[in-house]
């Protein structure tokens, strides 16, 4: 069996082993979770950016920003993630909306904490760097046409880059243990998953899931995020040219189904009982393709 075709088989098998895990989980509800829509407005892109903090392992340490009831005020705040009231109101005024932020979040007893506060500041970071960026394209279609001439895995892995970098070209900075000013936004993970997550099927989000379900098959030697984004995209290419169905935000999203159980749809949500794992996924397949 060719590496392409073997790729791709090891993916379909990981939707299936979705359905024979998980008691209470359809196809009908699995094939949710694969959908990969575009944006239809700057708004909508955007509103992604807002509400980033839900993949966001700092606040949602103490949740901080997670709850309900937070979330909520940041879209009120926000107006719902509209770009122009962002553009005009808060990109170029970060303490405004660092201070708007502070005075209506519900933080309880952790308000004073530098670790609430750093939380914010990155934040506003990367709302106010980020709108700046998308401020440079006129419609959703040219933002999508310039992302994708990014074909290579290393032409994406830049492209993350300059979403990082864009995340924080408002500067609220922070000192590090050796007392160097560092500034602060999005990393490697949480840039190349904002890019997945606005529609754009060819990229992942290299989290601990997708790194074990990378490592566990031997598709990579690495445990860092940028070589197994790299291979995790390559991949997925292969598998892509056997199986059209195979696409690297699919892969994505059942890598991460497997190895978190995380059925987070409000269909499914506390109803999917799942008695699998990556580790026992990954030895069933090693078995089967003799890798």
């Amino acid at each position: 069996m060719e590496i392409c075709e073997r790729n791709a088989c090891i993916i379909r098998d990981a939707y299936q082993y979705l359905l024979e895990k998980c008691e209470g989980l359809t196809a009908h509800s699995l094939d949710k979770y694969l959908e990969c829509p575009k944006k239809d407005s700057l708004n909508d892109v955007f509103f992604t950016v807002v509400c980033f903090y839900n993949d966001w392992y700092r606040p949602k340490k103490k949740r901080l920003m997670y709850d309900t009831e937070n979330g909520a005020k940041i879209s009120e705040i926000l107006r719902n993630g509209n770009f122009e009231y962002m553009l005009d109101t808060y990109t170029d005024e970060p303490q405004k909306l660092y201070d708007d932020l502070m005075n209506n979040l519900n933080f309880g007893a952790v308000k004073e904490d530098n670790y609430t506060q750093r939380c914010v500041k990155i934040y506003v970071n990367i709302i106010c760097g980020m709108s700046k960026y998308l401020s440079d394209f006129s419609t959703p279609e040219s933002l999508y046409g310039y992302f994708n001439e990014a074909r290579t895995p290393r032409e994406k892995v830049k492209l993350v880059h300059e979403i990082v970098s864009a995340s924080k070209q408002v500067h609220y900075k922070y000192k590090d243990r050796s007392n160097r000013e560092r500034e602060e936004g999005w990393g490697f993970a949480l840039a190349s998953n904002w890019i997945k997550d606005i529609g754009t099927e060819s990229f992942c989000k290299p989290d601990v899931h997708v790194k074990r379900f990378m490592r566990e098959l031997k598709f990579t030697k690495s445990s860092s995020e940028e070589p197994v984004f790299r291979d995790f995209l390559q991949m997925a290419e292969e598998a892509h040219s056997f199986d059209p169905f195979v696409t690297a935000f699919k892969a994505d999203r059942l890598a991460y189904l497997i190895g978190s159980g995380d059925f987070y749809d409000p269909e499914d949500y506390g109803k999917v009982k799942y008695s699998g794992s990556t580790a026992d996924f990954a030895a069933g397949e090693i078995k089967k393709y003799g890798i």
